[in-house]
């Protein structure tokens, strides 16, 4: 969706001609800028879908700002490995899977629970997620313990308007690859000493290898992830 908000805006075609009323994302992490981008590019709202294969719809965000459960199916619960941590596992068991019951099944997702300290403005009386983190490999942990979430690395390049797209790789606990696209080695050399000097101001001492490539190619499965480790959680605990 964001790449065809950016084609329509790019030609200077009107997106607001489409009519649309909602624009339902799903499948991947929905950012701010992202839904900023569509609000302009099509002029409507856009409710994010979290869902799963396995089990269907789990959560709808609503104009309120949070994410609802569907209660009247499914029950969601968030398991917290450590009590300090902000988020934990996403855990369901879907109420209407008569044929193949999945009790207490574990996502290997990860969301940050709704403090149900007051009620949804909009009075829709389901249970609610603040949001979701992604997936155990969207999350990079480091090696003090320390959990960065995917959103310090998007909201790092979106200040790179020449970085036409990227992609962070936790190789190691304290080593990274970053892969950049731009139209010049200028840009990326560019790109490359802010990067450097920024995740070591925030994440301290590790080691940062950035690259410039052509193209970054997506999942089989069409999905795109911005952030991606390959240090298995255990190895850190």
């Amino acid at each position: 969706m964001y790449v065809l908000a950016q084609y329509i805006r790019e030609r200077g075609y009107d997106g607001r001609s489409l009519g649309l009323k909602l624009l339902v994302t799903f499948g991947e992490i929905l950012y701010d800028w992202q839904r900023d981008e569509f609000a302009k590019v099509f002029g409507c709202p856009t409710a994010d879908e979290y869902g799963a294969t396995e089990v269907g719809v789990i959560a709808y965000g609503h104009p309120c700002g949070e994410m609802h459960i569907m209660d009247d199916y499914m029950i969601v619960e968030i398991i917290k490995s450590d009590p300090q941590d902000e988020f934990g596992e996403v855990i369901v068991t879907n109420l209407e899977n008569w044929g193949s019951p999945l009790i207490r099944y574990n996502l290997q997702d990860l969301a940050f629970p709704f403090e149900e300290s007051y009620p949804c403005p909009l009075s829709l009386g389901f249970s609610r997620l603040e949001s979701v983190v992604g997936r155990h490999n969207d999350t990079i942990r480091l090696p003090d313990g320390r959990i960065v979430h995917s959103a310090f690395f998007t909201a790092l390049m979106k200040r790179l308007e020449y970085v036409q797209n990227f992609q962070v790789n936790q190789k190691l606990p304290d080593s990274f690859e970053v892969l950049i696209v731009t139209d010049t080695e200028e840009e990326a050399r560019t790109a490359e000493r802010y990067i450097q000097a920024r995740i070591h101001k925030h994440l301290g001492t590790v080691d940062v290898c950035v690259k410039r490539v052509s193209a970054i190619p997506t999942k089989a499965s069409g999905k795109f992830r911005f952030v991606r480790s390959e240090v298995e959680w255990n190895d850190l605990l």
